[in-house]
Order: structure tokens, then C-alpha cells, then sequence
């Protein structure tokens, strides 16, 4: 599982440009700002619905800790994520990020498997800070709530 001082590893996910989907290295992406990866099972499942739009409420007082970037991370198409950022009224505070492979999941260690429940192999919920390149603080969920995850509780780990 990703931890604490582990490097970002490199792997394509997608973003969105403006125009469709603009394929980037995960290592290149997180490497040159302070970044809060706030990673989620899914776009549209209920818990993440009400889990992000708490940190774009919040993400002024994230800048003042110094994060300087936003990012979501998930396990769909980056057209799923962009309608469902949209749907959301996030805009550009927190910009999407699709892992929608598993590439990156699967290279930090944090993949839940949801077969049982219909949804495929997801992402597990966890936040982490990268900075340089590297994680300095990890809230990690175990279970399908946003307890450790929960935006006003990871502004205070910081």
C-alpha cells in the first residue's frame, strides 16, 4: 500500500484539456506542486456524491497550508468524471483525473475489489499530500464511509 515518503509511480492516466482526454504521466503530473490526491471508488456512487464536494468548500483553507493543486482520482472514463464534476459545481477548483485502467491504483496498492457488488475493481478512498513528487501524509478509509477521509479531518492532519 502506498505510504509515507514513497514516490508517486509513474503510469498514464487521463485529464481533461478543454478539448477530450489528454493522456499525462502520474509522476510528471504530481511532481511539481504541493498536491492534495483525493482518490474515490467512483464518480456518481452516493458516498463520493457527498465526500467531494467538501474539499472544494474547504479548499481555501487548503491553500493556506500550502496545497497548491487539487486533483480526483478515480476509476472511470474521464467523460464520467468530467459530467460528474460538473454535476457537482466543482469546476476547476478540483481538476479529475481518470485511472480508468486501474494502472495507477494498482501500482500504489489501492485497489478494492467491488465484484461482488456489480462495480468492478475500484480505487479505495484515500487522500494523500505530494510534495515533490513524494507522500507526506496519507488518510487512508477501510471501510466505504469517508471517515479519515472526510475533508475538515484531513485539513486538521495537516
Amino acid at each position: 500500500m502506498i505510504s509515507i515518503g514513497q514516490k508517486i509511480p509513474s503510469c498514464s492516466v487521463f485529464r481533461w484539456s478543454g478539448q477530450g482526454p489528454d493522456k499525462v504521466d502520474s509522476e510528471t503530473l504530481f511532481k511539481a506542486q504541493k498536491t492534495l490526491l483525493i482518490a474515490v471508488p467512483g464518480g456518481f456512487t452516493p458516498t463520493c456524491n457527498d465526500q467531494l464536494p467538501h474539499y472544494k468548500g474547504l479548499a481555501g483553507d487548503f491553500k493556506k497550508k500550502g496545497i497548491e493543486a487539487f486533483y480526483c482520482l478515480a476509476i472511470n472514463d474521464i467523460f464520467v468524471l468530467q459530467e460528474w464534476a460538473r454535476s457537482l459545481g466543482i469546476d476547476d477548483t478540483i481538476h479529475m483525473i481518470a485511472d480508468g485502467n486501474g494502472d495507477f491504483t494498482r501500482a500504489v496498492d489501492m485497489v478494492c475489489d467491488l465484484t461482488a457488488m456489480g462495480l468492478g475493481v475500484r480505487s479505495k478512498r484515500y487522500t494523500v499530500v505530494i510534495d515533490g513528487g513524494s507522500v507526506t501524509h496519507l488518510f487512508n478509509d477501510d471501510g466505504p464511509a469517508f471517515d479519515k477521509t472526510e475533508a475538515s479531518k484531513v485539513l486538521a492532519g495537516l
